[in-house]
């Protein structure tokens, strides 16, 4: 696992969070030169923790899982939906949601240190929504997938 300095979990959040800014917009925003900011950036890559032409988070070097949970809404009341959503996104651990269309499916990336956060945030779903939603799928991506090799790189 990967420890990251102020500096360096700070330039991170910036390109994980904005990763439109230019290099000099994030230097500016974060009062650092704009060297420091590339450098950053280069040791991020070189580190594997930032991947692609894009920066692109690998996780698992940094000791979070990442999942994906399918949910599926069996209640098309507009009302059960949006508490739906609300209380998947309250969750600090939920880093995106999509609706994939067709019955009210959900796609939830949910990324945690452990599987002991996954299964208290399906139990609180579940309890939440009882019939109303159910799990579809889940799905744990590997640290292989992000490997050089796996992703074609």
């Amino acid at each position: 696992m990967i420890t990251l300095s102020a500096v360096t979990m700070s330039v991170f959040e910036a390109v994980l969070t904005q990763a439109h800014l230019s290099v000099q917009e994030v230097a500016r925003q974060l009062h650092l030169k704009a060297h420091t900011v590339r450098r950053t950036i280069d040791l991020l890559r070189k580190s594997k923790v930032l991947l692609g032409v894009r920066p692109y988070v690998n996780p698992s070097l940094l000791g979070i899982s990442e999942y994906y949970i399918y949910f599926k809404v069996h209640d098309g009341n507009p009302s059960v939906r949006d508490a739906f959503v609300k209380a998947v996104c309250r969750n600090e651990q939920v880093a995106y949601l999509g609706e994939l269309g067709g019955d009210f499916r959900y796609e939830v990336r949910f990324m945690a240190p452990h599987a002991y956060s996954l299964v208290e945030f399906t139990d609180l779903i579940a309890e939440q929504f009882r019939t109303k939603v159910s799990i579809a799928s889940l799905c744990l991506i590997h640290d292989d997938e992000y490997s050089p090799t796996a992703s074609g790189g």
